[in-house]
């Protein structure tokens, strides 16, 4: 298993035409799990850990995923349980607003214990981010006690990968205690990938260099900071040499949802290829470049052979 992701996913609603506000087109999205579907369309094996309801959204998200060939063995149903689902508003700059129905939901209800240390602990990648931990106290447990278990056998090959992806409101503005569950988990993790400036209130870090130098001071060497229409900023040395690399020039963006994810899931596919950090970071580039010219968090997604019309590094 290349890459095994810690995470929520909840069925997405999102309008196809502006002119049409009555017909909602169905699919599916969530950081951790857009992430490893960007890296399975390119050949990545991933697998996925989180817990669904009973319900036909559930049904409907299980036989997607196994599409997608993403390993669905860990994942737990939970009889009398729901599944989480939100909203997407287009705006014709192609930014979005969402509306979340989540509260309660199967995905918040992970505890340490529920998945098998033996099975995540083959991958080479393990994979969560901050909105894992925001949605209640037990995941919050479930997310450092796996990223402790994956460290403790964890060899030069194997690494953690952290998106720290802070939103207020699930952390009811209390940045505080957005904080203090990311720096539970730091002394776990190898790589953290934040954004700028949405990520900026958890490193109090007014630029995006000083982000990478509150992470140097977390003991993170290697931080790759987004920084959308920017491109990135990015170390492999906790800020000694800092890199900048541009954005993919695009003509027309149509959707932005999920393009963060896109990066990551790009990212992580390269290195799993044992590129270096900066063809790595590019492929993500190309990735969340192509990806944001279609609607969709997963829809849009680019396949090996659409990356391999821009980029021919990747076999």
């Amino acid at each position: 298993m290349d890459i095994v992701s810690i995470g929520e996913c909840m069925v997405e609603f999102h309008r196809e035409q502006e002119n049409s506000p009555k017909v909602f087109i169905r699919s599916y999205g969530g950081d951790t799990l857009n992430v490893i579907i960007a890296a399975a369309r390119l050949g990545s094996s991933v697998a996925y850990l989180t817990k669904v309801g009973d319900d036909l959204f559930s049904k409907y998200l299980l036989n997607e995923w196994k599409g997608e060939n993403v390993d669905i063995s860990q994942i737990l149903q939970l009889k009398n349980s729901f599944t989480g689902i939100y909203f997407i508003q287009l705006e014709k700059n192609g930014e979005r607003s969402f509306q979340y129905y989540r509260k309660g939901s199967a995905a918040s209800k992970m505890a340490p214990n529920d998945f098998d240390p033996s099975f995540f602990c083959q991958a080479t990648v393990l994979y969560s981010s901050g909105i894992t931990q925001a949605l209640s106290v037990t995941n919050r447990r479930t997310v450092s006690k796996i990223f402790m278990e994956f460290k403790k056998r964890e060899s030069m090959d194997k690494f953690v990968v952290y998106d720290p992806n802070y939103r207020p409101n699930l952390w009811s503005n209390d940045v505080t205690k957005a904080r203090e569950a990311q720096e539970e988990i730091l002394p776990f993790t190898d790589i953290v990938m934040p954004s700028f400036p949405s990520d900026a209130p958890l490193a109090n870090a007014q630029s995006p260099e000083n982000i990478i130098y509150y992470y140097k001071k977390q003991g993170i060497d290697r931080t790759i900071v987004k920084l959308g229409r920017e491109g990135c900023l990015f170390t492999e040395d906790g800020g000694k040499t800092l890199h900048r690399m541009p954005a993919l020039r695009i003509p027309t963006v149509i959707d932005t949802t999920g393009a963060g994810d896109a990066f990551n899931g790009g990212v992580l596919a390269g290195l799993i290829r044992n590129y270096s950090i900066h063809d790595a970071i590019e492929l993500g580039i190309i990735v969340s470049g192509l990806k944001v010219q279609r609607k969709g968090a997963i829809s849009s997604l680019p396949t090996l052979k659409e990356v391999n019309k821009f980029w021919k590094k990747v076999q």
